[in-house]
């Protein structure tokens, strides 16, 4: 059992603290206090941050847009461009309603093709196009 802290123990701890203050010039409690947390690994904490700042949704999206530039016809590149990723459905930004009409009528099934002989057929599952 812990024993009880006495008017002179708590009276003792607060001149302790004020000769610490007068002879730092600043308040070392909170100092202390961030020291006593328990330390975390580094590769929990990244994991954090690569969670909060959605790394594997970016890193995605740079790999389709590598992909995109690689295996898509430039004449399609000039005028629509991947915008997303969501739920396996990957928006396609179009310039002009003109080759919106073309792309969903025409090309659609070739550039779904081309992105999923590329990243198969669990990444990207469908298309959607939309103007710009």
């Amino acid at each position: 059992m812990k024993p009880r802290k006495t008017k002179t123990d708590k009276a003792f701890e607060q001149a302790k603290k004020d000769v610490l203050w007068e002879w730092r010039g600043y308040d070392n409690e909170e100092y202390e206090r961030i020291r006593s947390v328990t330390e975390k690994p580094i590769s929990e904490i990244l994991q954090q941050v690569f969670k909060e700042i959605k790394l594997d949704e970016r890193l995605k999206q740079a790999e389709i847009l590598n992909v995109w530039n690689c295996s898509i016809s430039s004449e399609i590149r000039e005028h629509a461009h991947p915008f997303g990723l969501k739920n396996g459905v990957l928006i396609i930004e179009v310039d002009s309603n003109v080759w919106l009409s073309e792309l969903m009528r025409f090309r659609k099934q070739e550039i779904l093709a081309r992105l999923q002989a590329a990243f198969g057929n669990e990444l990207i599952k469908d298309l959607t196009f939309r103007l710009a």
